[in-house]
């Protein structure tokens, strides 16, 4: 569960597994389609490993909180669009960034990269490690009729689905995920998942 300002998760207690690495630094970054399990990844290393968690979509469903407007994908689009046109495409990066610095930790993950202003300022970090989560188009809309985390996405059709991928803020997710060090396909169990990270990202980005 992501809590405090921006999404920040307070690092748990890691397993010795990882103790080995503690003065380590990683930064994992996710990004993929709406769906494909990045939550659910970011979830697992901050329980398991004690990595401390930021959501970009964090920042814009507080501002639209605030603005009592409902937090669905349409406004977070426009909001982000809006305050990457007057602040700069990494404004959301920065955030995070100076969030990462004040608290010094060595271990974070932070869900949602979308555009490639914010990879450019995310990649410079030690120990970057960008990971794209992906599953099929069928897969991921029928999650989506199950959660209920934006208004109105329950009722979503198919068409409402493939539209909302066609946003401004999903475009670049493609092309992002094509610089990824790790790929991982979330279309089995969630037991496969996390199989999947401990293989790709655990054994050799952190043990």
């Amino acid at each position: 569960m992501y809590v405090a300002a921006f999404a920040m998760t307070k690092p748990t207690t890691p397993k010795p597994a990882s103790q080995r690495s503690a003065l380590h630094p990683l930064i994992v970054v996710l990004v993929g389609e709406p769906l494909s399990g990045k939550e659910v990844a970011s979830q697992y290393l901050v329980q398991r490993y004690g990595f401390v968690g930021f959501r970009f979509s964090k920042i814009l469903n507080d501002i639209l909180g605030r603005l009592q407007l409902p937090v669905n994908r349409p406004n977070q689009t426009d909001l982000a669009n809006a305050l990457r046109e007057r602040f700069g495409g990494g404004v959301l990066a920065d955030v995070v960034l100076r969030e990462i610095a004040a608290g010094s930790y060595p271990r974070v993950v932070i869900d949602g990269l979308r555009h490639p202003a914010e990879f450019e300022s995310l990649r410079k970090l030690p120990g970057f490690v960008l990971v794209y989560l992906t599953a099929p188009l069928a897969l991921r809309f029928a999650r989506v009729k199950n959660r209920r985390e934006k208004a109105g996405e329950h009722r979503f059709s198919l068409a409402d689905f493939k539209r909302d991928e066609k946003l401004p803020n999903e475009l670049f997710i493609q092309r992002l995920g094509r610089k990824a060090q790790v790929r991982l396909v979330n279309d089995k169990s969630l037991r496969d998942l996390h199989r999947q990270i401990e293989e790709q990202v655990i054994q050799p980005y952190l043990t």
